[in-house]
């Protein structure tokens, strides 16, 4: 794979990094890396190239080119999921819009103030520069178009461009430098027919063209049958580009309103499908056409096919937007787990990264050197990755059902227990071959090694059995009275504890005979976890905390009311007694405390997403989280939580 250098920055990390930098609000540092790829909504870069910026599932995220470190941290909270994402020419300004309920939200900050400067409801269309220091907003509110100019802490509506006749807009983009706007129309009428009447309907959709600084409407682009997704203007403000709904791509000269061009791809399958993304070069030379398994670059004067990029995947893939470089000699294409960089003259992928599309982390370990980070997924795979460099090593396939995870103590093997039909795998790590395979009685719902790896305890339903390893014979087994859903070993390995959905804790000694009960929790057990020193036992519900100490039952530590759920916990193995809890479903809350200083926290505010696993690094060096949707695990170094 080659490498190419724009403005003698290197792009060869861009597509890892693009799925690794989340920015994270509140007081919680950003994490160091993450690993996998969500959905890619938009990507923008700066004017100058200095930064590439992405709106995603993961939030909007800045990255410097060449270093790839986070280039701004912003409290984004309230915009964590960036459906769009838009970047002024200046660069002082970025917009982000969310969903919050029935409503679009678009928040414009000032990067040099480090502020929110305005909020603005309707859904972001585009942006641009009217004059330095001031942006121009194109938003969709209900039925109408509003370009709203921002200038520091000012803002006032320049232009509303409402229903005409049957018509109702659908999509606008502004010029480079702000001053024109064009709007494309949708014909309802066309709703009222048969299906195969609407090709042959006559009224046409349209596209009009205002300038802004005098308030009216220059041109008016009236043509059959637009999808009016896909909209552009070059760079130049001379020309209009829009696809169709039947593979047709139009081209206007503005200070005419004459159609200049009408084209159709080459390509039988692309010449009947309509386009997903237009975008002009910088310096309008190309006109490049995203479809979801290619694009195409035309030039702009003489209509003549300059190249076509071809989308090296067999996957099916989501095209989100396409980018070019500043300098034109780069195009990004996004898509949902994917990205990849072109060198347009030379036709060459230059980077490309295909994530696991739409899959979501379910559970993951680490290994016990911290190298390793094996991660579950929905499609029944395990994922393995290397720690340090990002890289998926490793996929251990063939588990059926929700998976869960062990790594033995000497960390050469992982053992996968499948929820479906009771088997346990021993996969060896280095080689990814078959160890061995353990079958019992049941479905697996919970796996622990004990401290030395000579036995692996496994929860079955309401039965609780120790295995030796090395023999895979069954050394003892527990009847427990209600199902069983959380196992631990303390750190020396003297106790196991489980938890049952009546909300019980039992304590049994490592021959298996019953020690001791905690008090019953008000809701059924999710996780335990021991200290360090083993002497206090941590027991999460959905909704509450308990540390007690192990020997007299003593409470330590109550976390009575954690919303919007736990759905995961960990207690660090390190000097320092962190404790993190995480959880939710659409809103989601991330706790991490020092459980033995007191009521030190550190929380960011809620964000979009559900956390399903939480785990610190054996080392003590890092605290994973993993998330859905679209698979992000972030890392975080634990001498940032300090």
């Amino acid at each position: 794979m080659k490498r190419w250098i724009v403005r003698g920055l290197g792009l060869a990390g861009l597509a890892a990094c693009l799925g690794a930098w989340t920015i994270v609000p509140s007081s919680l540092p950003p994490p160091r890396r993450a690993l996998g790829f969500g959905f890619v909504y938009s990507l923008a870069f700066s004017p100058d190239g200095r930064y590439l910026w992405v709106g995603g599932s993961g939030g909007p995220q800045a990255l410097e080119v060449g270093t790839w470190m986070p280039a701004d941290a912003f409290p984004l909270a309230p915009i964590w999921t960036a459906y769009e994402l838009k970047l002024s020419p200046c660069s002082r300004f970025f917009c982000a819009a969310q969903f919050q309920g029935q409503l679009t939200i678009t928040t414009v900050w000032d990067r040099e103030g480090r502020a929110r400067v305005a909020q603005l409801l309707g859904r972001l269309l585009d942006v641009a520069g009217s004059s330095p220091g001031t942006l121009r907003v194109a938003l969709m509110e209900q039925r109408h178009v509003e370009v709203w100019e921002v200038a520091g802490p000012r803002r006032r509506r320049v232009l509303k461009v409402g229903p005409e006749g049957p018509t109702i807009p659908a999509h606008a983009v502004l010029s480079a430098d702000g001053r024109l706007l064009a709007v494309s129309y949708f014909n309802t009428e066309r709703l009222k027919l048969p299906e195969e009447e609407m090709l042959r309907f006559a009224e046409p959709d349209q596209v009009t063209v205002w300038d802004l600084q005098e308030g009216r409407r220059v041109a008016t682009l009236a043509l059959p049958h637009l999808k009016t997704e896909a909209l552009a203007i070059s760079p130049d403000g001379r020309f209009v580009a829009c696809g169709s709904w039947y593979g047709e791509l139009h081209l206007w000269e503005v200070a005419t309103g004459e159609r200049v061009r009408t084209w159709r791809s080459s390509d039988p399958k692309r010449s009947e499908a309509s386009p997903e993304c237009l975008a002009f070069a910088p310096d309008a030379r190309l006109l490049a056409i995203g479809w979801n398994d290619a694009v195409e670059l035309w030039e702009t004067e003489s209509g003549v096919p300059y190249r076509t990029l071809i989308v090296p995947t067999k996957k099916t893939m989501i095209l989100n937007s396409i980018a070019f470089s500043p300098d034109g000699r780069f195009l990004a294409w996004g898509g949902t787990g994917a990205l990849f960089v072109w060198d347009v003259p030379l036709g060459e992928v230059t980077y490309a990264f295909v994530g696991s599309g739409f899959w979501a982390v379910v559970k993951m370990e680490f290994s016990p050197d911290g190298r390793y980070l094996a991660v579950t997924t929905e499609d029944g795979a395990v994922v393995l990755w290397d720690v340090p460099s990002g890289v998926v090593v490793r996929r251990l396939e063939g588990h059926e059902g929700l998976q869960y995870l062990a790594f033995h103590p000497e960390g050469r093997i992982l053992a996968v227990g499948s929820y479906k039909k009771g088997v346990v795998r021993f996969w060896d790590i280095e080689t990814g071959g078959l160890h061995r395979v353990f079958l019992q009685d049941g479905h697996v719902r919970a796996l622990a090694f004990s401290p030395d790896g000579r036995g692996l305890a496994v929860a079955s339903e309401r039965t609780l059995g120790l295995w030796d390893v090395e023999s895979g014979e069954l050394r003892w087994a527990y009847e427990g009275s209600h199902r069983i859903t959380a196992v631990a070993f303390s750190p020396d390995g003297r106790f196991v504890a489980f938890g049952q959905d009546d909300g019980a804790v039992h304590l049994l000694n490592s021959e298996g005979q019953w020690v001791r009960a905690f008090p019953n929790a008000s809701f059924w057990i999710r996780r335990l976890a021991f200290s360090p020193d083993g002497g206090i036992i941590f027991i999460a519900t959905a909704y509450t905390v308990e540390a007690r100490e192990v020997q007299t039952g003593r409470l330590r530590l109550s976390i009575s009311s954690f919303f919007p759920g736990i759905m995961g916990m960990a207690v660090s193995p390190g000097p320092e007694p962190w404790l993190a809890l995480g959880g939710g479903v659409l809103s989601s809350h991330l706790m991490v405390m020092n459980w033995a200083a007191g009521p030190r926290l550190r929380t960011p505010e809620p964000f979009v997403g559900t956390i399903n696993a939480i785990r610190f690094c054996p080392k003590g060096r890092w605290l994973a989280v993993g998330l859905e949707p679209g698979g992000h695990v972030w890392l975080w170094a634990v001498e940032d939580l300090r």
